[in-house]
C-alpha cells in the first residue's frame, strides 16, 4: 500500500482502500492498548 518514495501513489493506494488502512490503525490502537493494559497488570502483580 505504501510505496517509498512515491507520495502519489501512496495516497491513491489509502483512497483506494479506505477499509484497509481504517482496520489497519484500528488494529494497531487495540494492539497498543492491550500493551498499556499488560503492563499495568505486570506493575501492579
Amino acid at each position: 500500500m505504501v510505496i517509498l518514495g512515491k507520495p502519489a501513489e501512496t495516497v491513491q493506494n489509502i483512497i483506494a482502500n479506505q477499509t484497509l488502512f481504517r482496520t489497519g490503525i484500528f488494529c494497531y490502537l487495540i494492539t497498543f492498548l492491550c500493551d498499556i493494559v499488560a503492563a499495568w497488570a505486570l506493575y501492579i502483580s
